[in-house]
C-alpha cells in the first residue's frame, strides 16, 4: 500500500478451486492435499518474481501482483491460471479435473485500504462463481451495489418468512402424455414484494441458499404442498429441493418427519433434485436419497439433458423420474440436436424403467411431438401456468382432473 501511495499499482487475485470437494469425496483427503500442493506449484510457476502467492485456507488462494496490474495484464494472468488448472491433476494414481474461479481488484482504482481491496476481490470472485465458475471477473462499482442490494433483499426475505406477507406457493399441473389427464402438481414458491412487486424465484432462492434461509423456505413450501396433498390425495405433489438443504444434518429424517406429521403419505410426495446435487456431495446425497426412497418418496431428476447429464448418475443415484429440460423442448423443430436428444432421453428413460416428463411445453406442435415420442407426462404454459392453491378447485373441479383445450 505504501508503494501504491507512491503512484504504483498492485492487483489482488482471489482464487477458489471448483469441484475440489468432489476430489475429497471420491478419493479422500490425502488426494485433496496432493491436488492443493500441485495447484500451488502451478500458480507459483505463472506469477512474477516480485509477486506473492498465499494459501488462505482450504482451497482458497490469493495472489498479490506487482507486475500484472493493467486491465490487459491482469486478464492475461487470469486466463493463464484458468488454462493451467483445466489440465488434469495426477493424484494417487487418478486423474482429477477441477477448475478455478478468480476475482480481481486493483489498487488504487478499487481503493487503497487493504481490507477493502480483499473485500472487493472477494466480491468479484463471488460474481465469477455465480456466473458459471471456471472464469474470472474484475471488480467494478456495480458489483458492490449488487452486494448491498442482496443484503437488503436478505433482510426483507427474513421478514417475509417471519410474517408470511407476500409469500405464496403456486401449483403447476402435470398432464398425462397420452390422454392429458392431470396426474400431479408441482409446488413453486412465489414472492410478491410490497414495493418491488414479483421477485424472481431465481433471485430470492439464491439469496436463501447463500444466507442459510433455504431450510426455512424449503420447510414452508413443503408444508404448503402437504396441505394441498391432503385435499387431493389422488394427485402426486412435487417439491423442489436445493443442494444446500442436503447439507443439513439429518435432512432425510427431517423431511420424512415433516410430511408424516402433516398426515401425508410420503408416496404422494415427489422430491425434485438437480444434477448439481449429485456432483457436489455424492456420498452424503446418495445416503439421503436412499433413505428418502426407502421412506416412500419418489425422486425426480430435474433439468435432464443439459449440463452434466450422464447415464452413470442414473445408475449410481436411484431416481424414479427424469424431467427433460425446457431449453431442449423450446428448440424442438428449430434445432436438429434438440429433437435427437429428446428422443434419446425418452428411450433411455424407458429402458431404465423411469417416468419421463417434459417441462416447458408451450405449443401444440411441441405437445404432439413429445406425446408421439413417448413422454409420460407434459408440463408447461400450453396447458396451465402455476396457479394459487385457491384456484385449484376451479381447475380440477371444472374438468375433473382433465386438461382444458
Amino acid at each position: 500500500m505504501a508503494r501504491v501511495r507512491n503512484g504504483e499499482e498492485v492487483a489482488i487475485f482471489m482464487l477458489d478451486l471448483d469441484r475440489f470437494k468432489h476430489v475429497n469425496d471420491a478419493w479422500g483427503h490425502q488426494a485433496g492435499d496432493a491436488l492443493i500442493q500441485e495447484f500451488g506449484s502451478r500458480v507459483a510457476s505463472l506469477i512474477g518474481s516480485t509477486d506473492t502467492v498465499a494459501r488462505l485456507g482450504g482451497d482458497e488462494f490469493a495472489i498479490l501482483s506487482m507486475e500484472c496490474t493493467g486491465t490487459e495484464a491482469t486478464a492475461a494472468l487470469a486466463e493463464r491460471l484458468i488454462a493451467a488448472v483445466r489440465k488434469p491433476f495426477e493424484v494417487l494414481g487418478n486423474q482429477a479435473y477441477v477448475g478455478v474461479s478468480i476475482g480481481i481488484a486493483t489498487a488504487p482504482a478499487a481503493g487503497t485500504d487493504r481490507s477493502e481491496l480483499m473485500r472487493k476481490a472477494d466480491i468479484a470472485l463471488y460474481r465469477a462463481k455465480n456466473e458459471g465458475r471456471d472464469c474470472y471477473r474484475a471488480f467494478s462499482a456495480d458489483m458492490d451495489e449488487t452486494v448491498r442490494a442482496r443484503a437488503t433483499l436478505e433482510e426483507e426475505l427474513r421478514l417475509a418468512l417471519r410474517t408470511g406477507e407476500g409469500l405464496e406457493v403456486h401449483f403447476q399441473p402435470l398432464f398425462d402424455g397420452s390422454d392429458q389427464d392431470i396426474t400431479g402438481l408441482e409446488a413453486l414458491a412465489r414472492w410478491k414484494h410490497p414495493e418491488r412487486g414479483l421477485v424472481s424465484p431465481q433471485m430470492f432462492v439464491s439469496v436463501a441458499e447463500e444466507t442459510g434461509l433455504i431450510g426455512e423456505l424449503g420447510d414452508w413450501v413443503l408444508r404448503e404442498a402437504c396441505r394441498v396433498a391432503l385435499e387431493w390425495p389422488d394427485l402426486s405433489i412435487a417439491v423442489n429441493l436445493s443442494p444446500a438443504q442436503f447439507r443439513m444434518s439429518n435432512f432425510a429424517d427431517h423431511v420424512t418427519s415433516l410430511v408424516t406429521s402433516a398426515g401425508v403419505d410420503p408416496r404422494q410426495i415427489e422430491l425434485e433434485i438437480t444434477e448439481g446435487i449429485l456432483i457436489e456431495d455424492n456420498e452424503m446425497v446418495r445416503a439421503s436419497l436412499r433413505q428418502l426412497r426407502k421412506a416412500g418418496f419418489r425422486i425426480a431428476l430435474d433439468d435432464f439433458g443439459t449440463g452434466y447429464s450422464s447415464l452413470s448418475y442414473l445408475r449410481k443415484f436411484e431416481v424414479d423420474k427424469i424431467k427433460i429440460d425446457r431449453s431442449l423442448v423450446q428448440h424442438l423443430g428449430k434445432a436438429v440436436d434438440s429433437t435427437a436428444i429428446v428422443t434419446a432421453v425418452v428411450t433411455l428413460g424407458h429402458a431404465m424403467g423411469l417416468v419421463v416428463t417434459a417441462e416447458g411445453v408451450e405449443t401444440h406442435a411441441q405437445c404432439d411431438f413429445l406425446s408421439a415420442a413417448g413422454c409420460n407426462e407434459l408440463q408447461g404454459h400450453h396447458f396451465s401456468r402455476a396457479i394459487p392453491s385457491e384456484r385449484l378447485h376451479a381447475l380440477l373441479g371444472e374438468a375433473p382432473r382433465r386438461a382444458r383445450g
